[in-house]
């Protein structure tokens, strides 16, 4: 309630509904998830979580070409970040691309393994 009441509080922010995509998407409501991601991508739609949520929510639809098309902006943003190596592998997985994806998974496990972070 809260993130809602402050997206009406400053409709220009994205950052509240941007947090309700997230936690719409975390609860699996989906349909409220796309609407929150519609809203704040209609403020920015470069916004990188924002459109990272919105490939999830294609990928759970089936739509690994829409999902493809959020892929392609966020790896211009920043193409050697780990959630969108991690979104490349889960929609090769997605399109039937098992061996890819578990190639690609198998990198950023070693990745995430050998970091001081985890």
């Amino acid at each position: 309630k809260q993130f809602a009441r402050a997206a009406e509080v400053d409709p220009s922010n994205v950052q509240p509904l941007y947090r309700l995509a997230v936690l719409h998407e975390e609860t699996g409501q989906v349909e409220e998830s796309e609407l929150a991601v519609a809203k704040a991508l209609a403020i920015d739609p470069t916004h990188a979580g924002t459109q990272l949520i919105a490939a999830r929510n294609a990928l759970r639809a089936g739509d690994t070409r829409r999902a493809n098309s959020y892929l392609a902006q966020l790896q211009k943003q920043g193409p050697d970040q780990f959630y969108t190596r991690e979104l490349e592998a889960q929609i090769a997985l997605a399109a039937g691309n098992a061996e890819e994806a578990s190639a690609q998974f198998a990198e950023l496990y070693k990745e995430r393994k050998s970091s001081i972070l985890v």
